[in-house]
């Protein structure tokens, strides 16, 4: 087996695209490498949906599926063939619904897209089928890619920017594991602290 990336709704990659288009074709994208990329050369790339994990939720023995909020589908842009210059979501707003939501030019585009690569490459995911998710724990500034095995057991993480300590940029971390260093990091957090979110 091995992971396979989950075709995204359609309704969610027909809103990103008309979104994309028509700021391509108007010129009123504010970030740099869309400003600049030709309207009709923009493709998507690696869909994946979104989980956000709130920081009330992290706890050290909880269940990363139980905690985890699916909340919108993303997409890396691509322009021609070229590497990945932006990345786009689609946020969920009801029953098959989605609207245009945030664009970003930041490291984690590079980041989850390398975390994918390496992933692929390693033979510790070579016996079960994964599924690939990008998962974000906002309050704590954490992102990863998470591949959800056949059970919860099976899950793995791949931290990736702007994660920080106690993660290493894609190194494998159980699900386990993984709320266990969160819970660490969510200790050090004040629970009134709304400017970080969560």
């Amino acid at each position: 087996m091995t992971i396979e990336i989950v075709e995204s709704p359609i309704a969610a990659r027909e809103t990103v695209l008309r979104a994309l288009r028509n700021r391509a074709e108007n010129e009123t994208f504010r970030t740099p490498n869309l400003r600049k990329a030709a309207p009709g050369s923009l493709n998507l790339v690696l869909p994946m949906p979104v989980a956000i994990l709130p920081l009330d939720r992290i706890q050290p023995g909880g269940s990363l599926r139980e905690a985890a909020t699916p909340a919108a589908w993303r997409f890396l842009v691509r322009e021609g063939d070229n590497q990945p210059i932006a990345a786009v979501q689609a946020t969920a707003i009801g029953a098959g619904d989605y609207r245009f939501g945030e664009i970003s030019e930041g490291p984690a585009i590079a980041g989850i897209s390398s975390a994918y690569q390496h992933a692929t490459g390693l033979e510790l995911f070579a016996n079960l089928r994964y599924e690939p998710w990008l998962l974000i724990a906002p309050a704590l500034y954490v992102a990863a890619l998470w591949l959800c095995g056949p059970q919860p057991a099976d899950d793995w993480l791949l931290p990736a920017p702007p994660s920080r300590p106690p993660f290493s940029h894609n190194e494998p971390v159980s699900a386990k594991d993984f709320m266990k260093r969160l819970a660490v990091l969510a200790a050090s957090v004040p629970r009134n602290d709304s400017a970080r979110g969560g």
